[in-house]
């Protein structure tokens, strides 16, 4: 009783210190909505009316959380009296945001289920622990784009596809640790197979994944699998394999896939009913994933090498338990070898989809780090399961490891979880232009790139003559005299954040005039000086965690480094076209 009492502390502890990280300062962006994917789903919003406009004419992501957050924005007006919920896209954004921290907090408890039902409750309780604080999932939370509501869905599969078992066995297992229950439920109607309830439980949940978005279709691997396992051993193929086995399952399967079919037209239908823009968009997407399509938001991933600059990306993501986690996954993989029966049935459940998952997404042209967060939860669990048998064998030394392990994870969490607690650096950029800037100055901001200054509350909007340079237009003989001419007549150039500054200085045989271009203006060659940086890195206790180097969207969203120079020099025209042409040719 009293181990059972410290297991639900812990885990209620966990979750709920979770649940703070996660809801910190929704509104980062003051209802400015800097995040990109948030505005095209909150444009999509603002098309649907109730009954009778419900084609979003947005296909990058499915109608459920369109749908759901203008059922919400609704809701909120009904309250609120205030129509802006439905109309501005910075509201829209906020309210999907408490839906990614909800399913966010409650994907804790789901991650408390899969650990202990597929390995032990400790496993399951230190995978708690662990994503409490992994910063991916702080961060995600704090996004109302798909990736949590995805995890969510995820984790759920794995819970109910656990053994072919119903959705009763996952409550009377979590009913099981409630400390001040006097005996235990009788588990024996829970652990037997009930395969046709299943399959229609992991039908509804698949189905819903996929009108989050269309490429969870992959996770459909982990209700089958668990479907076509279970039961399979050798006297099922001597007695009546046809009969007792083959035909059940296979109505289980039709089931599944019947059921899943039939959530996801509900929730998402004109991916069927305007299956031609949904084709298009989903060509255009596969393209750009592949590099069949470059796009300026994609030239950072240029000579970087698949799998490496994932693994990198992911240490960024959630720290030390990345290798950890991955330690774990090639130790069950061996397993699989080893075992035999229902552990190994087990252990190929769970490893099933990471294992493709993974395989296919890293060979991806793109890599953002989004693609990465449906791997995160199996390195998650996997590192909790390897830190439980590593205390086992090692006590001493394994318990000082775990003590290490999340106690970096938490450091990591924690300190980018302060970075909510600043203000946004575009807001504080948009500050110091309003006070330090003349009026009628000219300002140049790049395209592809948000401007600068926003709208602030409370200040005196001066008159400033912004404009946008576009630096990824091609590199012909006339960008020369583009670029001497913008430069001379400039006041200011504004880079709101590194996403195309850190790049394009690289890009030197793509962009051989601008790639030297930017390189020139940073080190001050062209007559810009740099007069204000902001920044708000991941920090705590002092010590700041510069992530310039981490893969862009990681930062760009909720806290990029804003550049402001300004031309102090004022070099003429022709004396710029010089410099320019002497570099290039150099």
């Amino acid at each position: 009783m009293q181990r059972r009492k410290l297991i639900f502390l812990l885990l209620i502890s966990f979750i709920l210190l979770g649940a703070i990280l996660r809801f910190t300062n929704l509104n980062w962006d003051s209802f400015l909505a800097f995040h990109p994917d948030e505005r095209n789903i909150a444009w999509a919003v603002t098309r649907i009316h109730f009954f009778d406009q419900l084609n979003p004419k947005f296909f990058a992501y499915g109608g459920l959380p369109i749908y759901l957050y203008r059922a919400l924005a609704e809701a909120v007006v009904f309250i609120t009296k205030d129509p802006s919920w439905l109309t501005e896209w910075g509201k829209i954004a906020v309210i999907g945001r408490y839906v990614s921290a909800t399913l966010s907090t409650i994907s804790l408890l789901l991650i408390y289920l899969v650990g202990s039902s597929y390995f032990s409750r400790a496993t399951g309780l230190a995978s708690v622990a662990l994503l409490a604080f992994s910063p991916w999932a702080i961060q995600q939370a704090h996004f109302a784009t798909t990736e949590t509501m995805l995890v969510f869905f995820l984790l759920f599969l794995l819970l109910t596809a656990r053994g072919g078992v119903s959705f009763r066995s996952a409550v009377t297992a979590l009913a099981n640790w409630i400390p001040w229950r006097r005996s235990r439920l009788d588990l024996d109607g829970a652990r037997q197979r009930h395969a046709d309830l299943s399959a229609v439980g992991s039908g509804i949940i698949l189905g819903l994944a996929l009108a989050a978005k269309t490429t969870s279709i992959l996770f459909a691997v982990i209700p089958l699998a668990a479907l076509w396992l279970h039961g399979f051993d050798k006297k099922t193929l001597e007695r009546h394999f046809v009969k007792t086995f083959l035909f059940p399952k296979l109505r289980s399967t039709i089931a599944f896939l019947a059921v899943a079919a039939g959530t996801f037209l509900i929730f998402s239908p004109y991916t069927v009913i305007d299956r031609v823009h949904f084709l298009e968009s989903m060509r255009y997407e596969t393209g750009v994933v592949i590099g069949k399509f470059t796009v300026p938001y994609t030239l950072q991933f240029l000579g970087t090498t698949p799998y490496l600059y994932q693994f990198q990306t992911m240490l960024w993501q959630a720290g030390p338990m990345v290798l950890m986690g991955i330690v774990g996954i090639m130790t069950l993989f061996v397993f699989l070898f080893l075992k035999r029966g229902e552990k190994q049935r087990r252990i190929i459940v769970f490893l099933i989809f990471p294992l493709l998952y993974f395989v296919w997404s890293g060979l991806w042209f793109a890599k953002f780090s989004r693609y990465n967060v449906l791997f995160l939860p199996f390195l998650t669990i996997a590192a909790a399961w390897l830190m439980t048998a590593w205390i086992k064998r090692f006590r001493v030394s394994g318990l000082a490891g775990v003590a290490l392990l999340l106690s970096s994870t938490a450091f990591l969490g924690v300190a980018n979880w302060t970075i909510y607690l600043r203000p946004q650096t575009r807001i504080e950029a948009s500050a110091w232009m309003y006070q330090h800037i003349s009026e009628n100055s000219l300002i140049y901001t790049e395209h592809w790139n948000d401007g600068l200054p926003v709208t602030l509350p409370g200040w005196k909007t001066v008159s400033l003559h912004r404009e946008l340079v576009t630096p990824y237009e091609q590199d012909i003989e006339t960008k020369t005299d583009y670029w001497a001419d913008k430069l001379s007549a400039g006041d200011y150039f504004i880079f709101t954040t590194p996403r195309i500054s850190r790049t394009m200085p690289k890009l030197t045989e793509k962009y051989p005039i601008t790639s030297r271009v930017y390189q020139r203006i940073f080190s001050g060659e062209l007559g810009y000086q740099e007069v204000a940086t902001f920044t708000s890195y991941p920090q705590l206790f002092s010590i700041s965690i510069n992530d310039d180097a981490a893969e862009e969207t990681l930062s760009v969203f909720d806290h990029p480094t804003v550049r402001i120079f300004q031309n102090t020099e004022k070099y003429s025209k022709e004396e710029l076209k010089e410099r320019i042409m002497s570099w290039v040719g150099s």
